[in-house]
């Protein structure tokens, strides 16, 4: 037995209204313009460097760092002529003089204030 309120209908019933949910708001818009960095490519330390104005940290390079470099610099030394037998420390040298020129000339100074 239907009540008058239960009729039979073909249309579909339509859901409750739901409370309206909150505007998205974009996390780019809620950041200042004076803050607001590219995104790409940052690195960590710049972003660091942009927001507070202190320059990054000096450049560190471990010994083993060092080494890892002068290795991977021998190396290409050793390819550019042909893997030739008789000349390893003569790339290994050259590989530690280019290195040494590189790491010298971006070392940053602390700024002292």
């Amino acid at each position: 037995m239907l009540l008058e309120e239960e009729t039979p209908s073909s249309a579909p019933r339509k859901a409750p209204a739901s409370p309206a949910a909150p505007a998205a708001v974009s996390p780019a818009a809620s950041v200042p313009a004076a803050v607001a960095m590219p995104a790409w490519p940052l690195h960590p330390r710049d972003a660091i460097a942009r927001t507070t104005g202190w320059p990054p940290p000096p450049l560190v390079v471990t010994p083993l760092m060092r080494h890892r470099m002068i290795a991977e610099a021998a190396y290409f030394e050793a390819e550019h002529r042909g893997f030739a037998p008789g000349r390893e420390l003569d790339d290994w040298l050259e590989g530690e003089r280019q290195i040494d020129a590189w790491l010298a000339s971006h070392q940053r100074t602390p700024v002292r204030g």
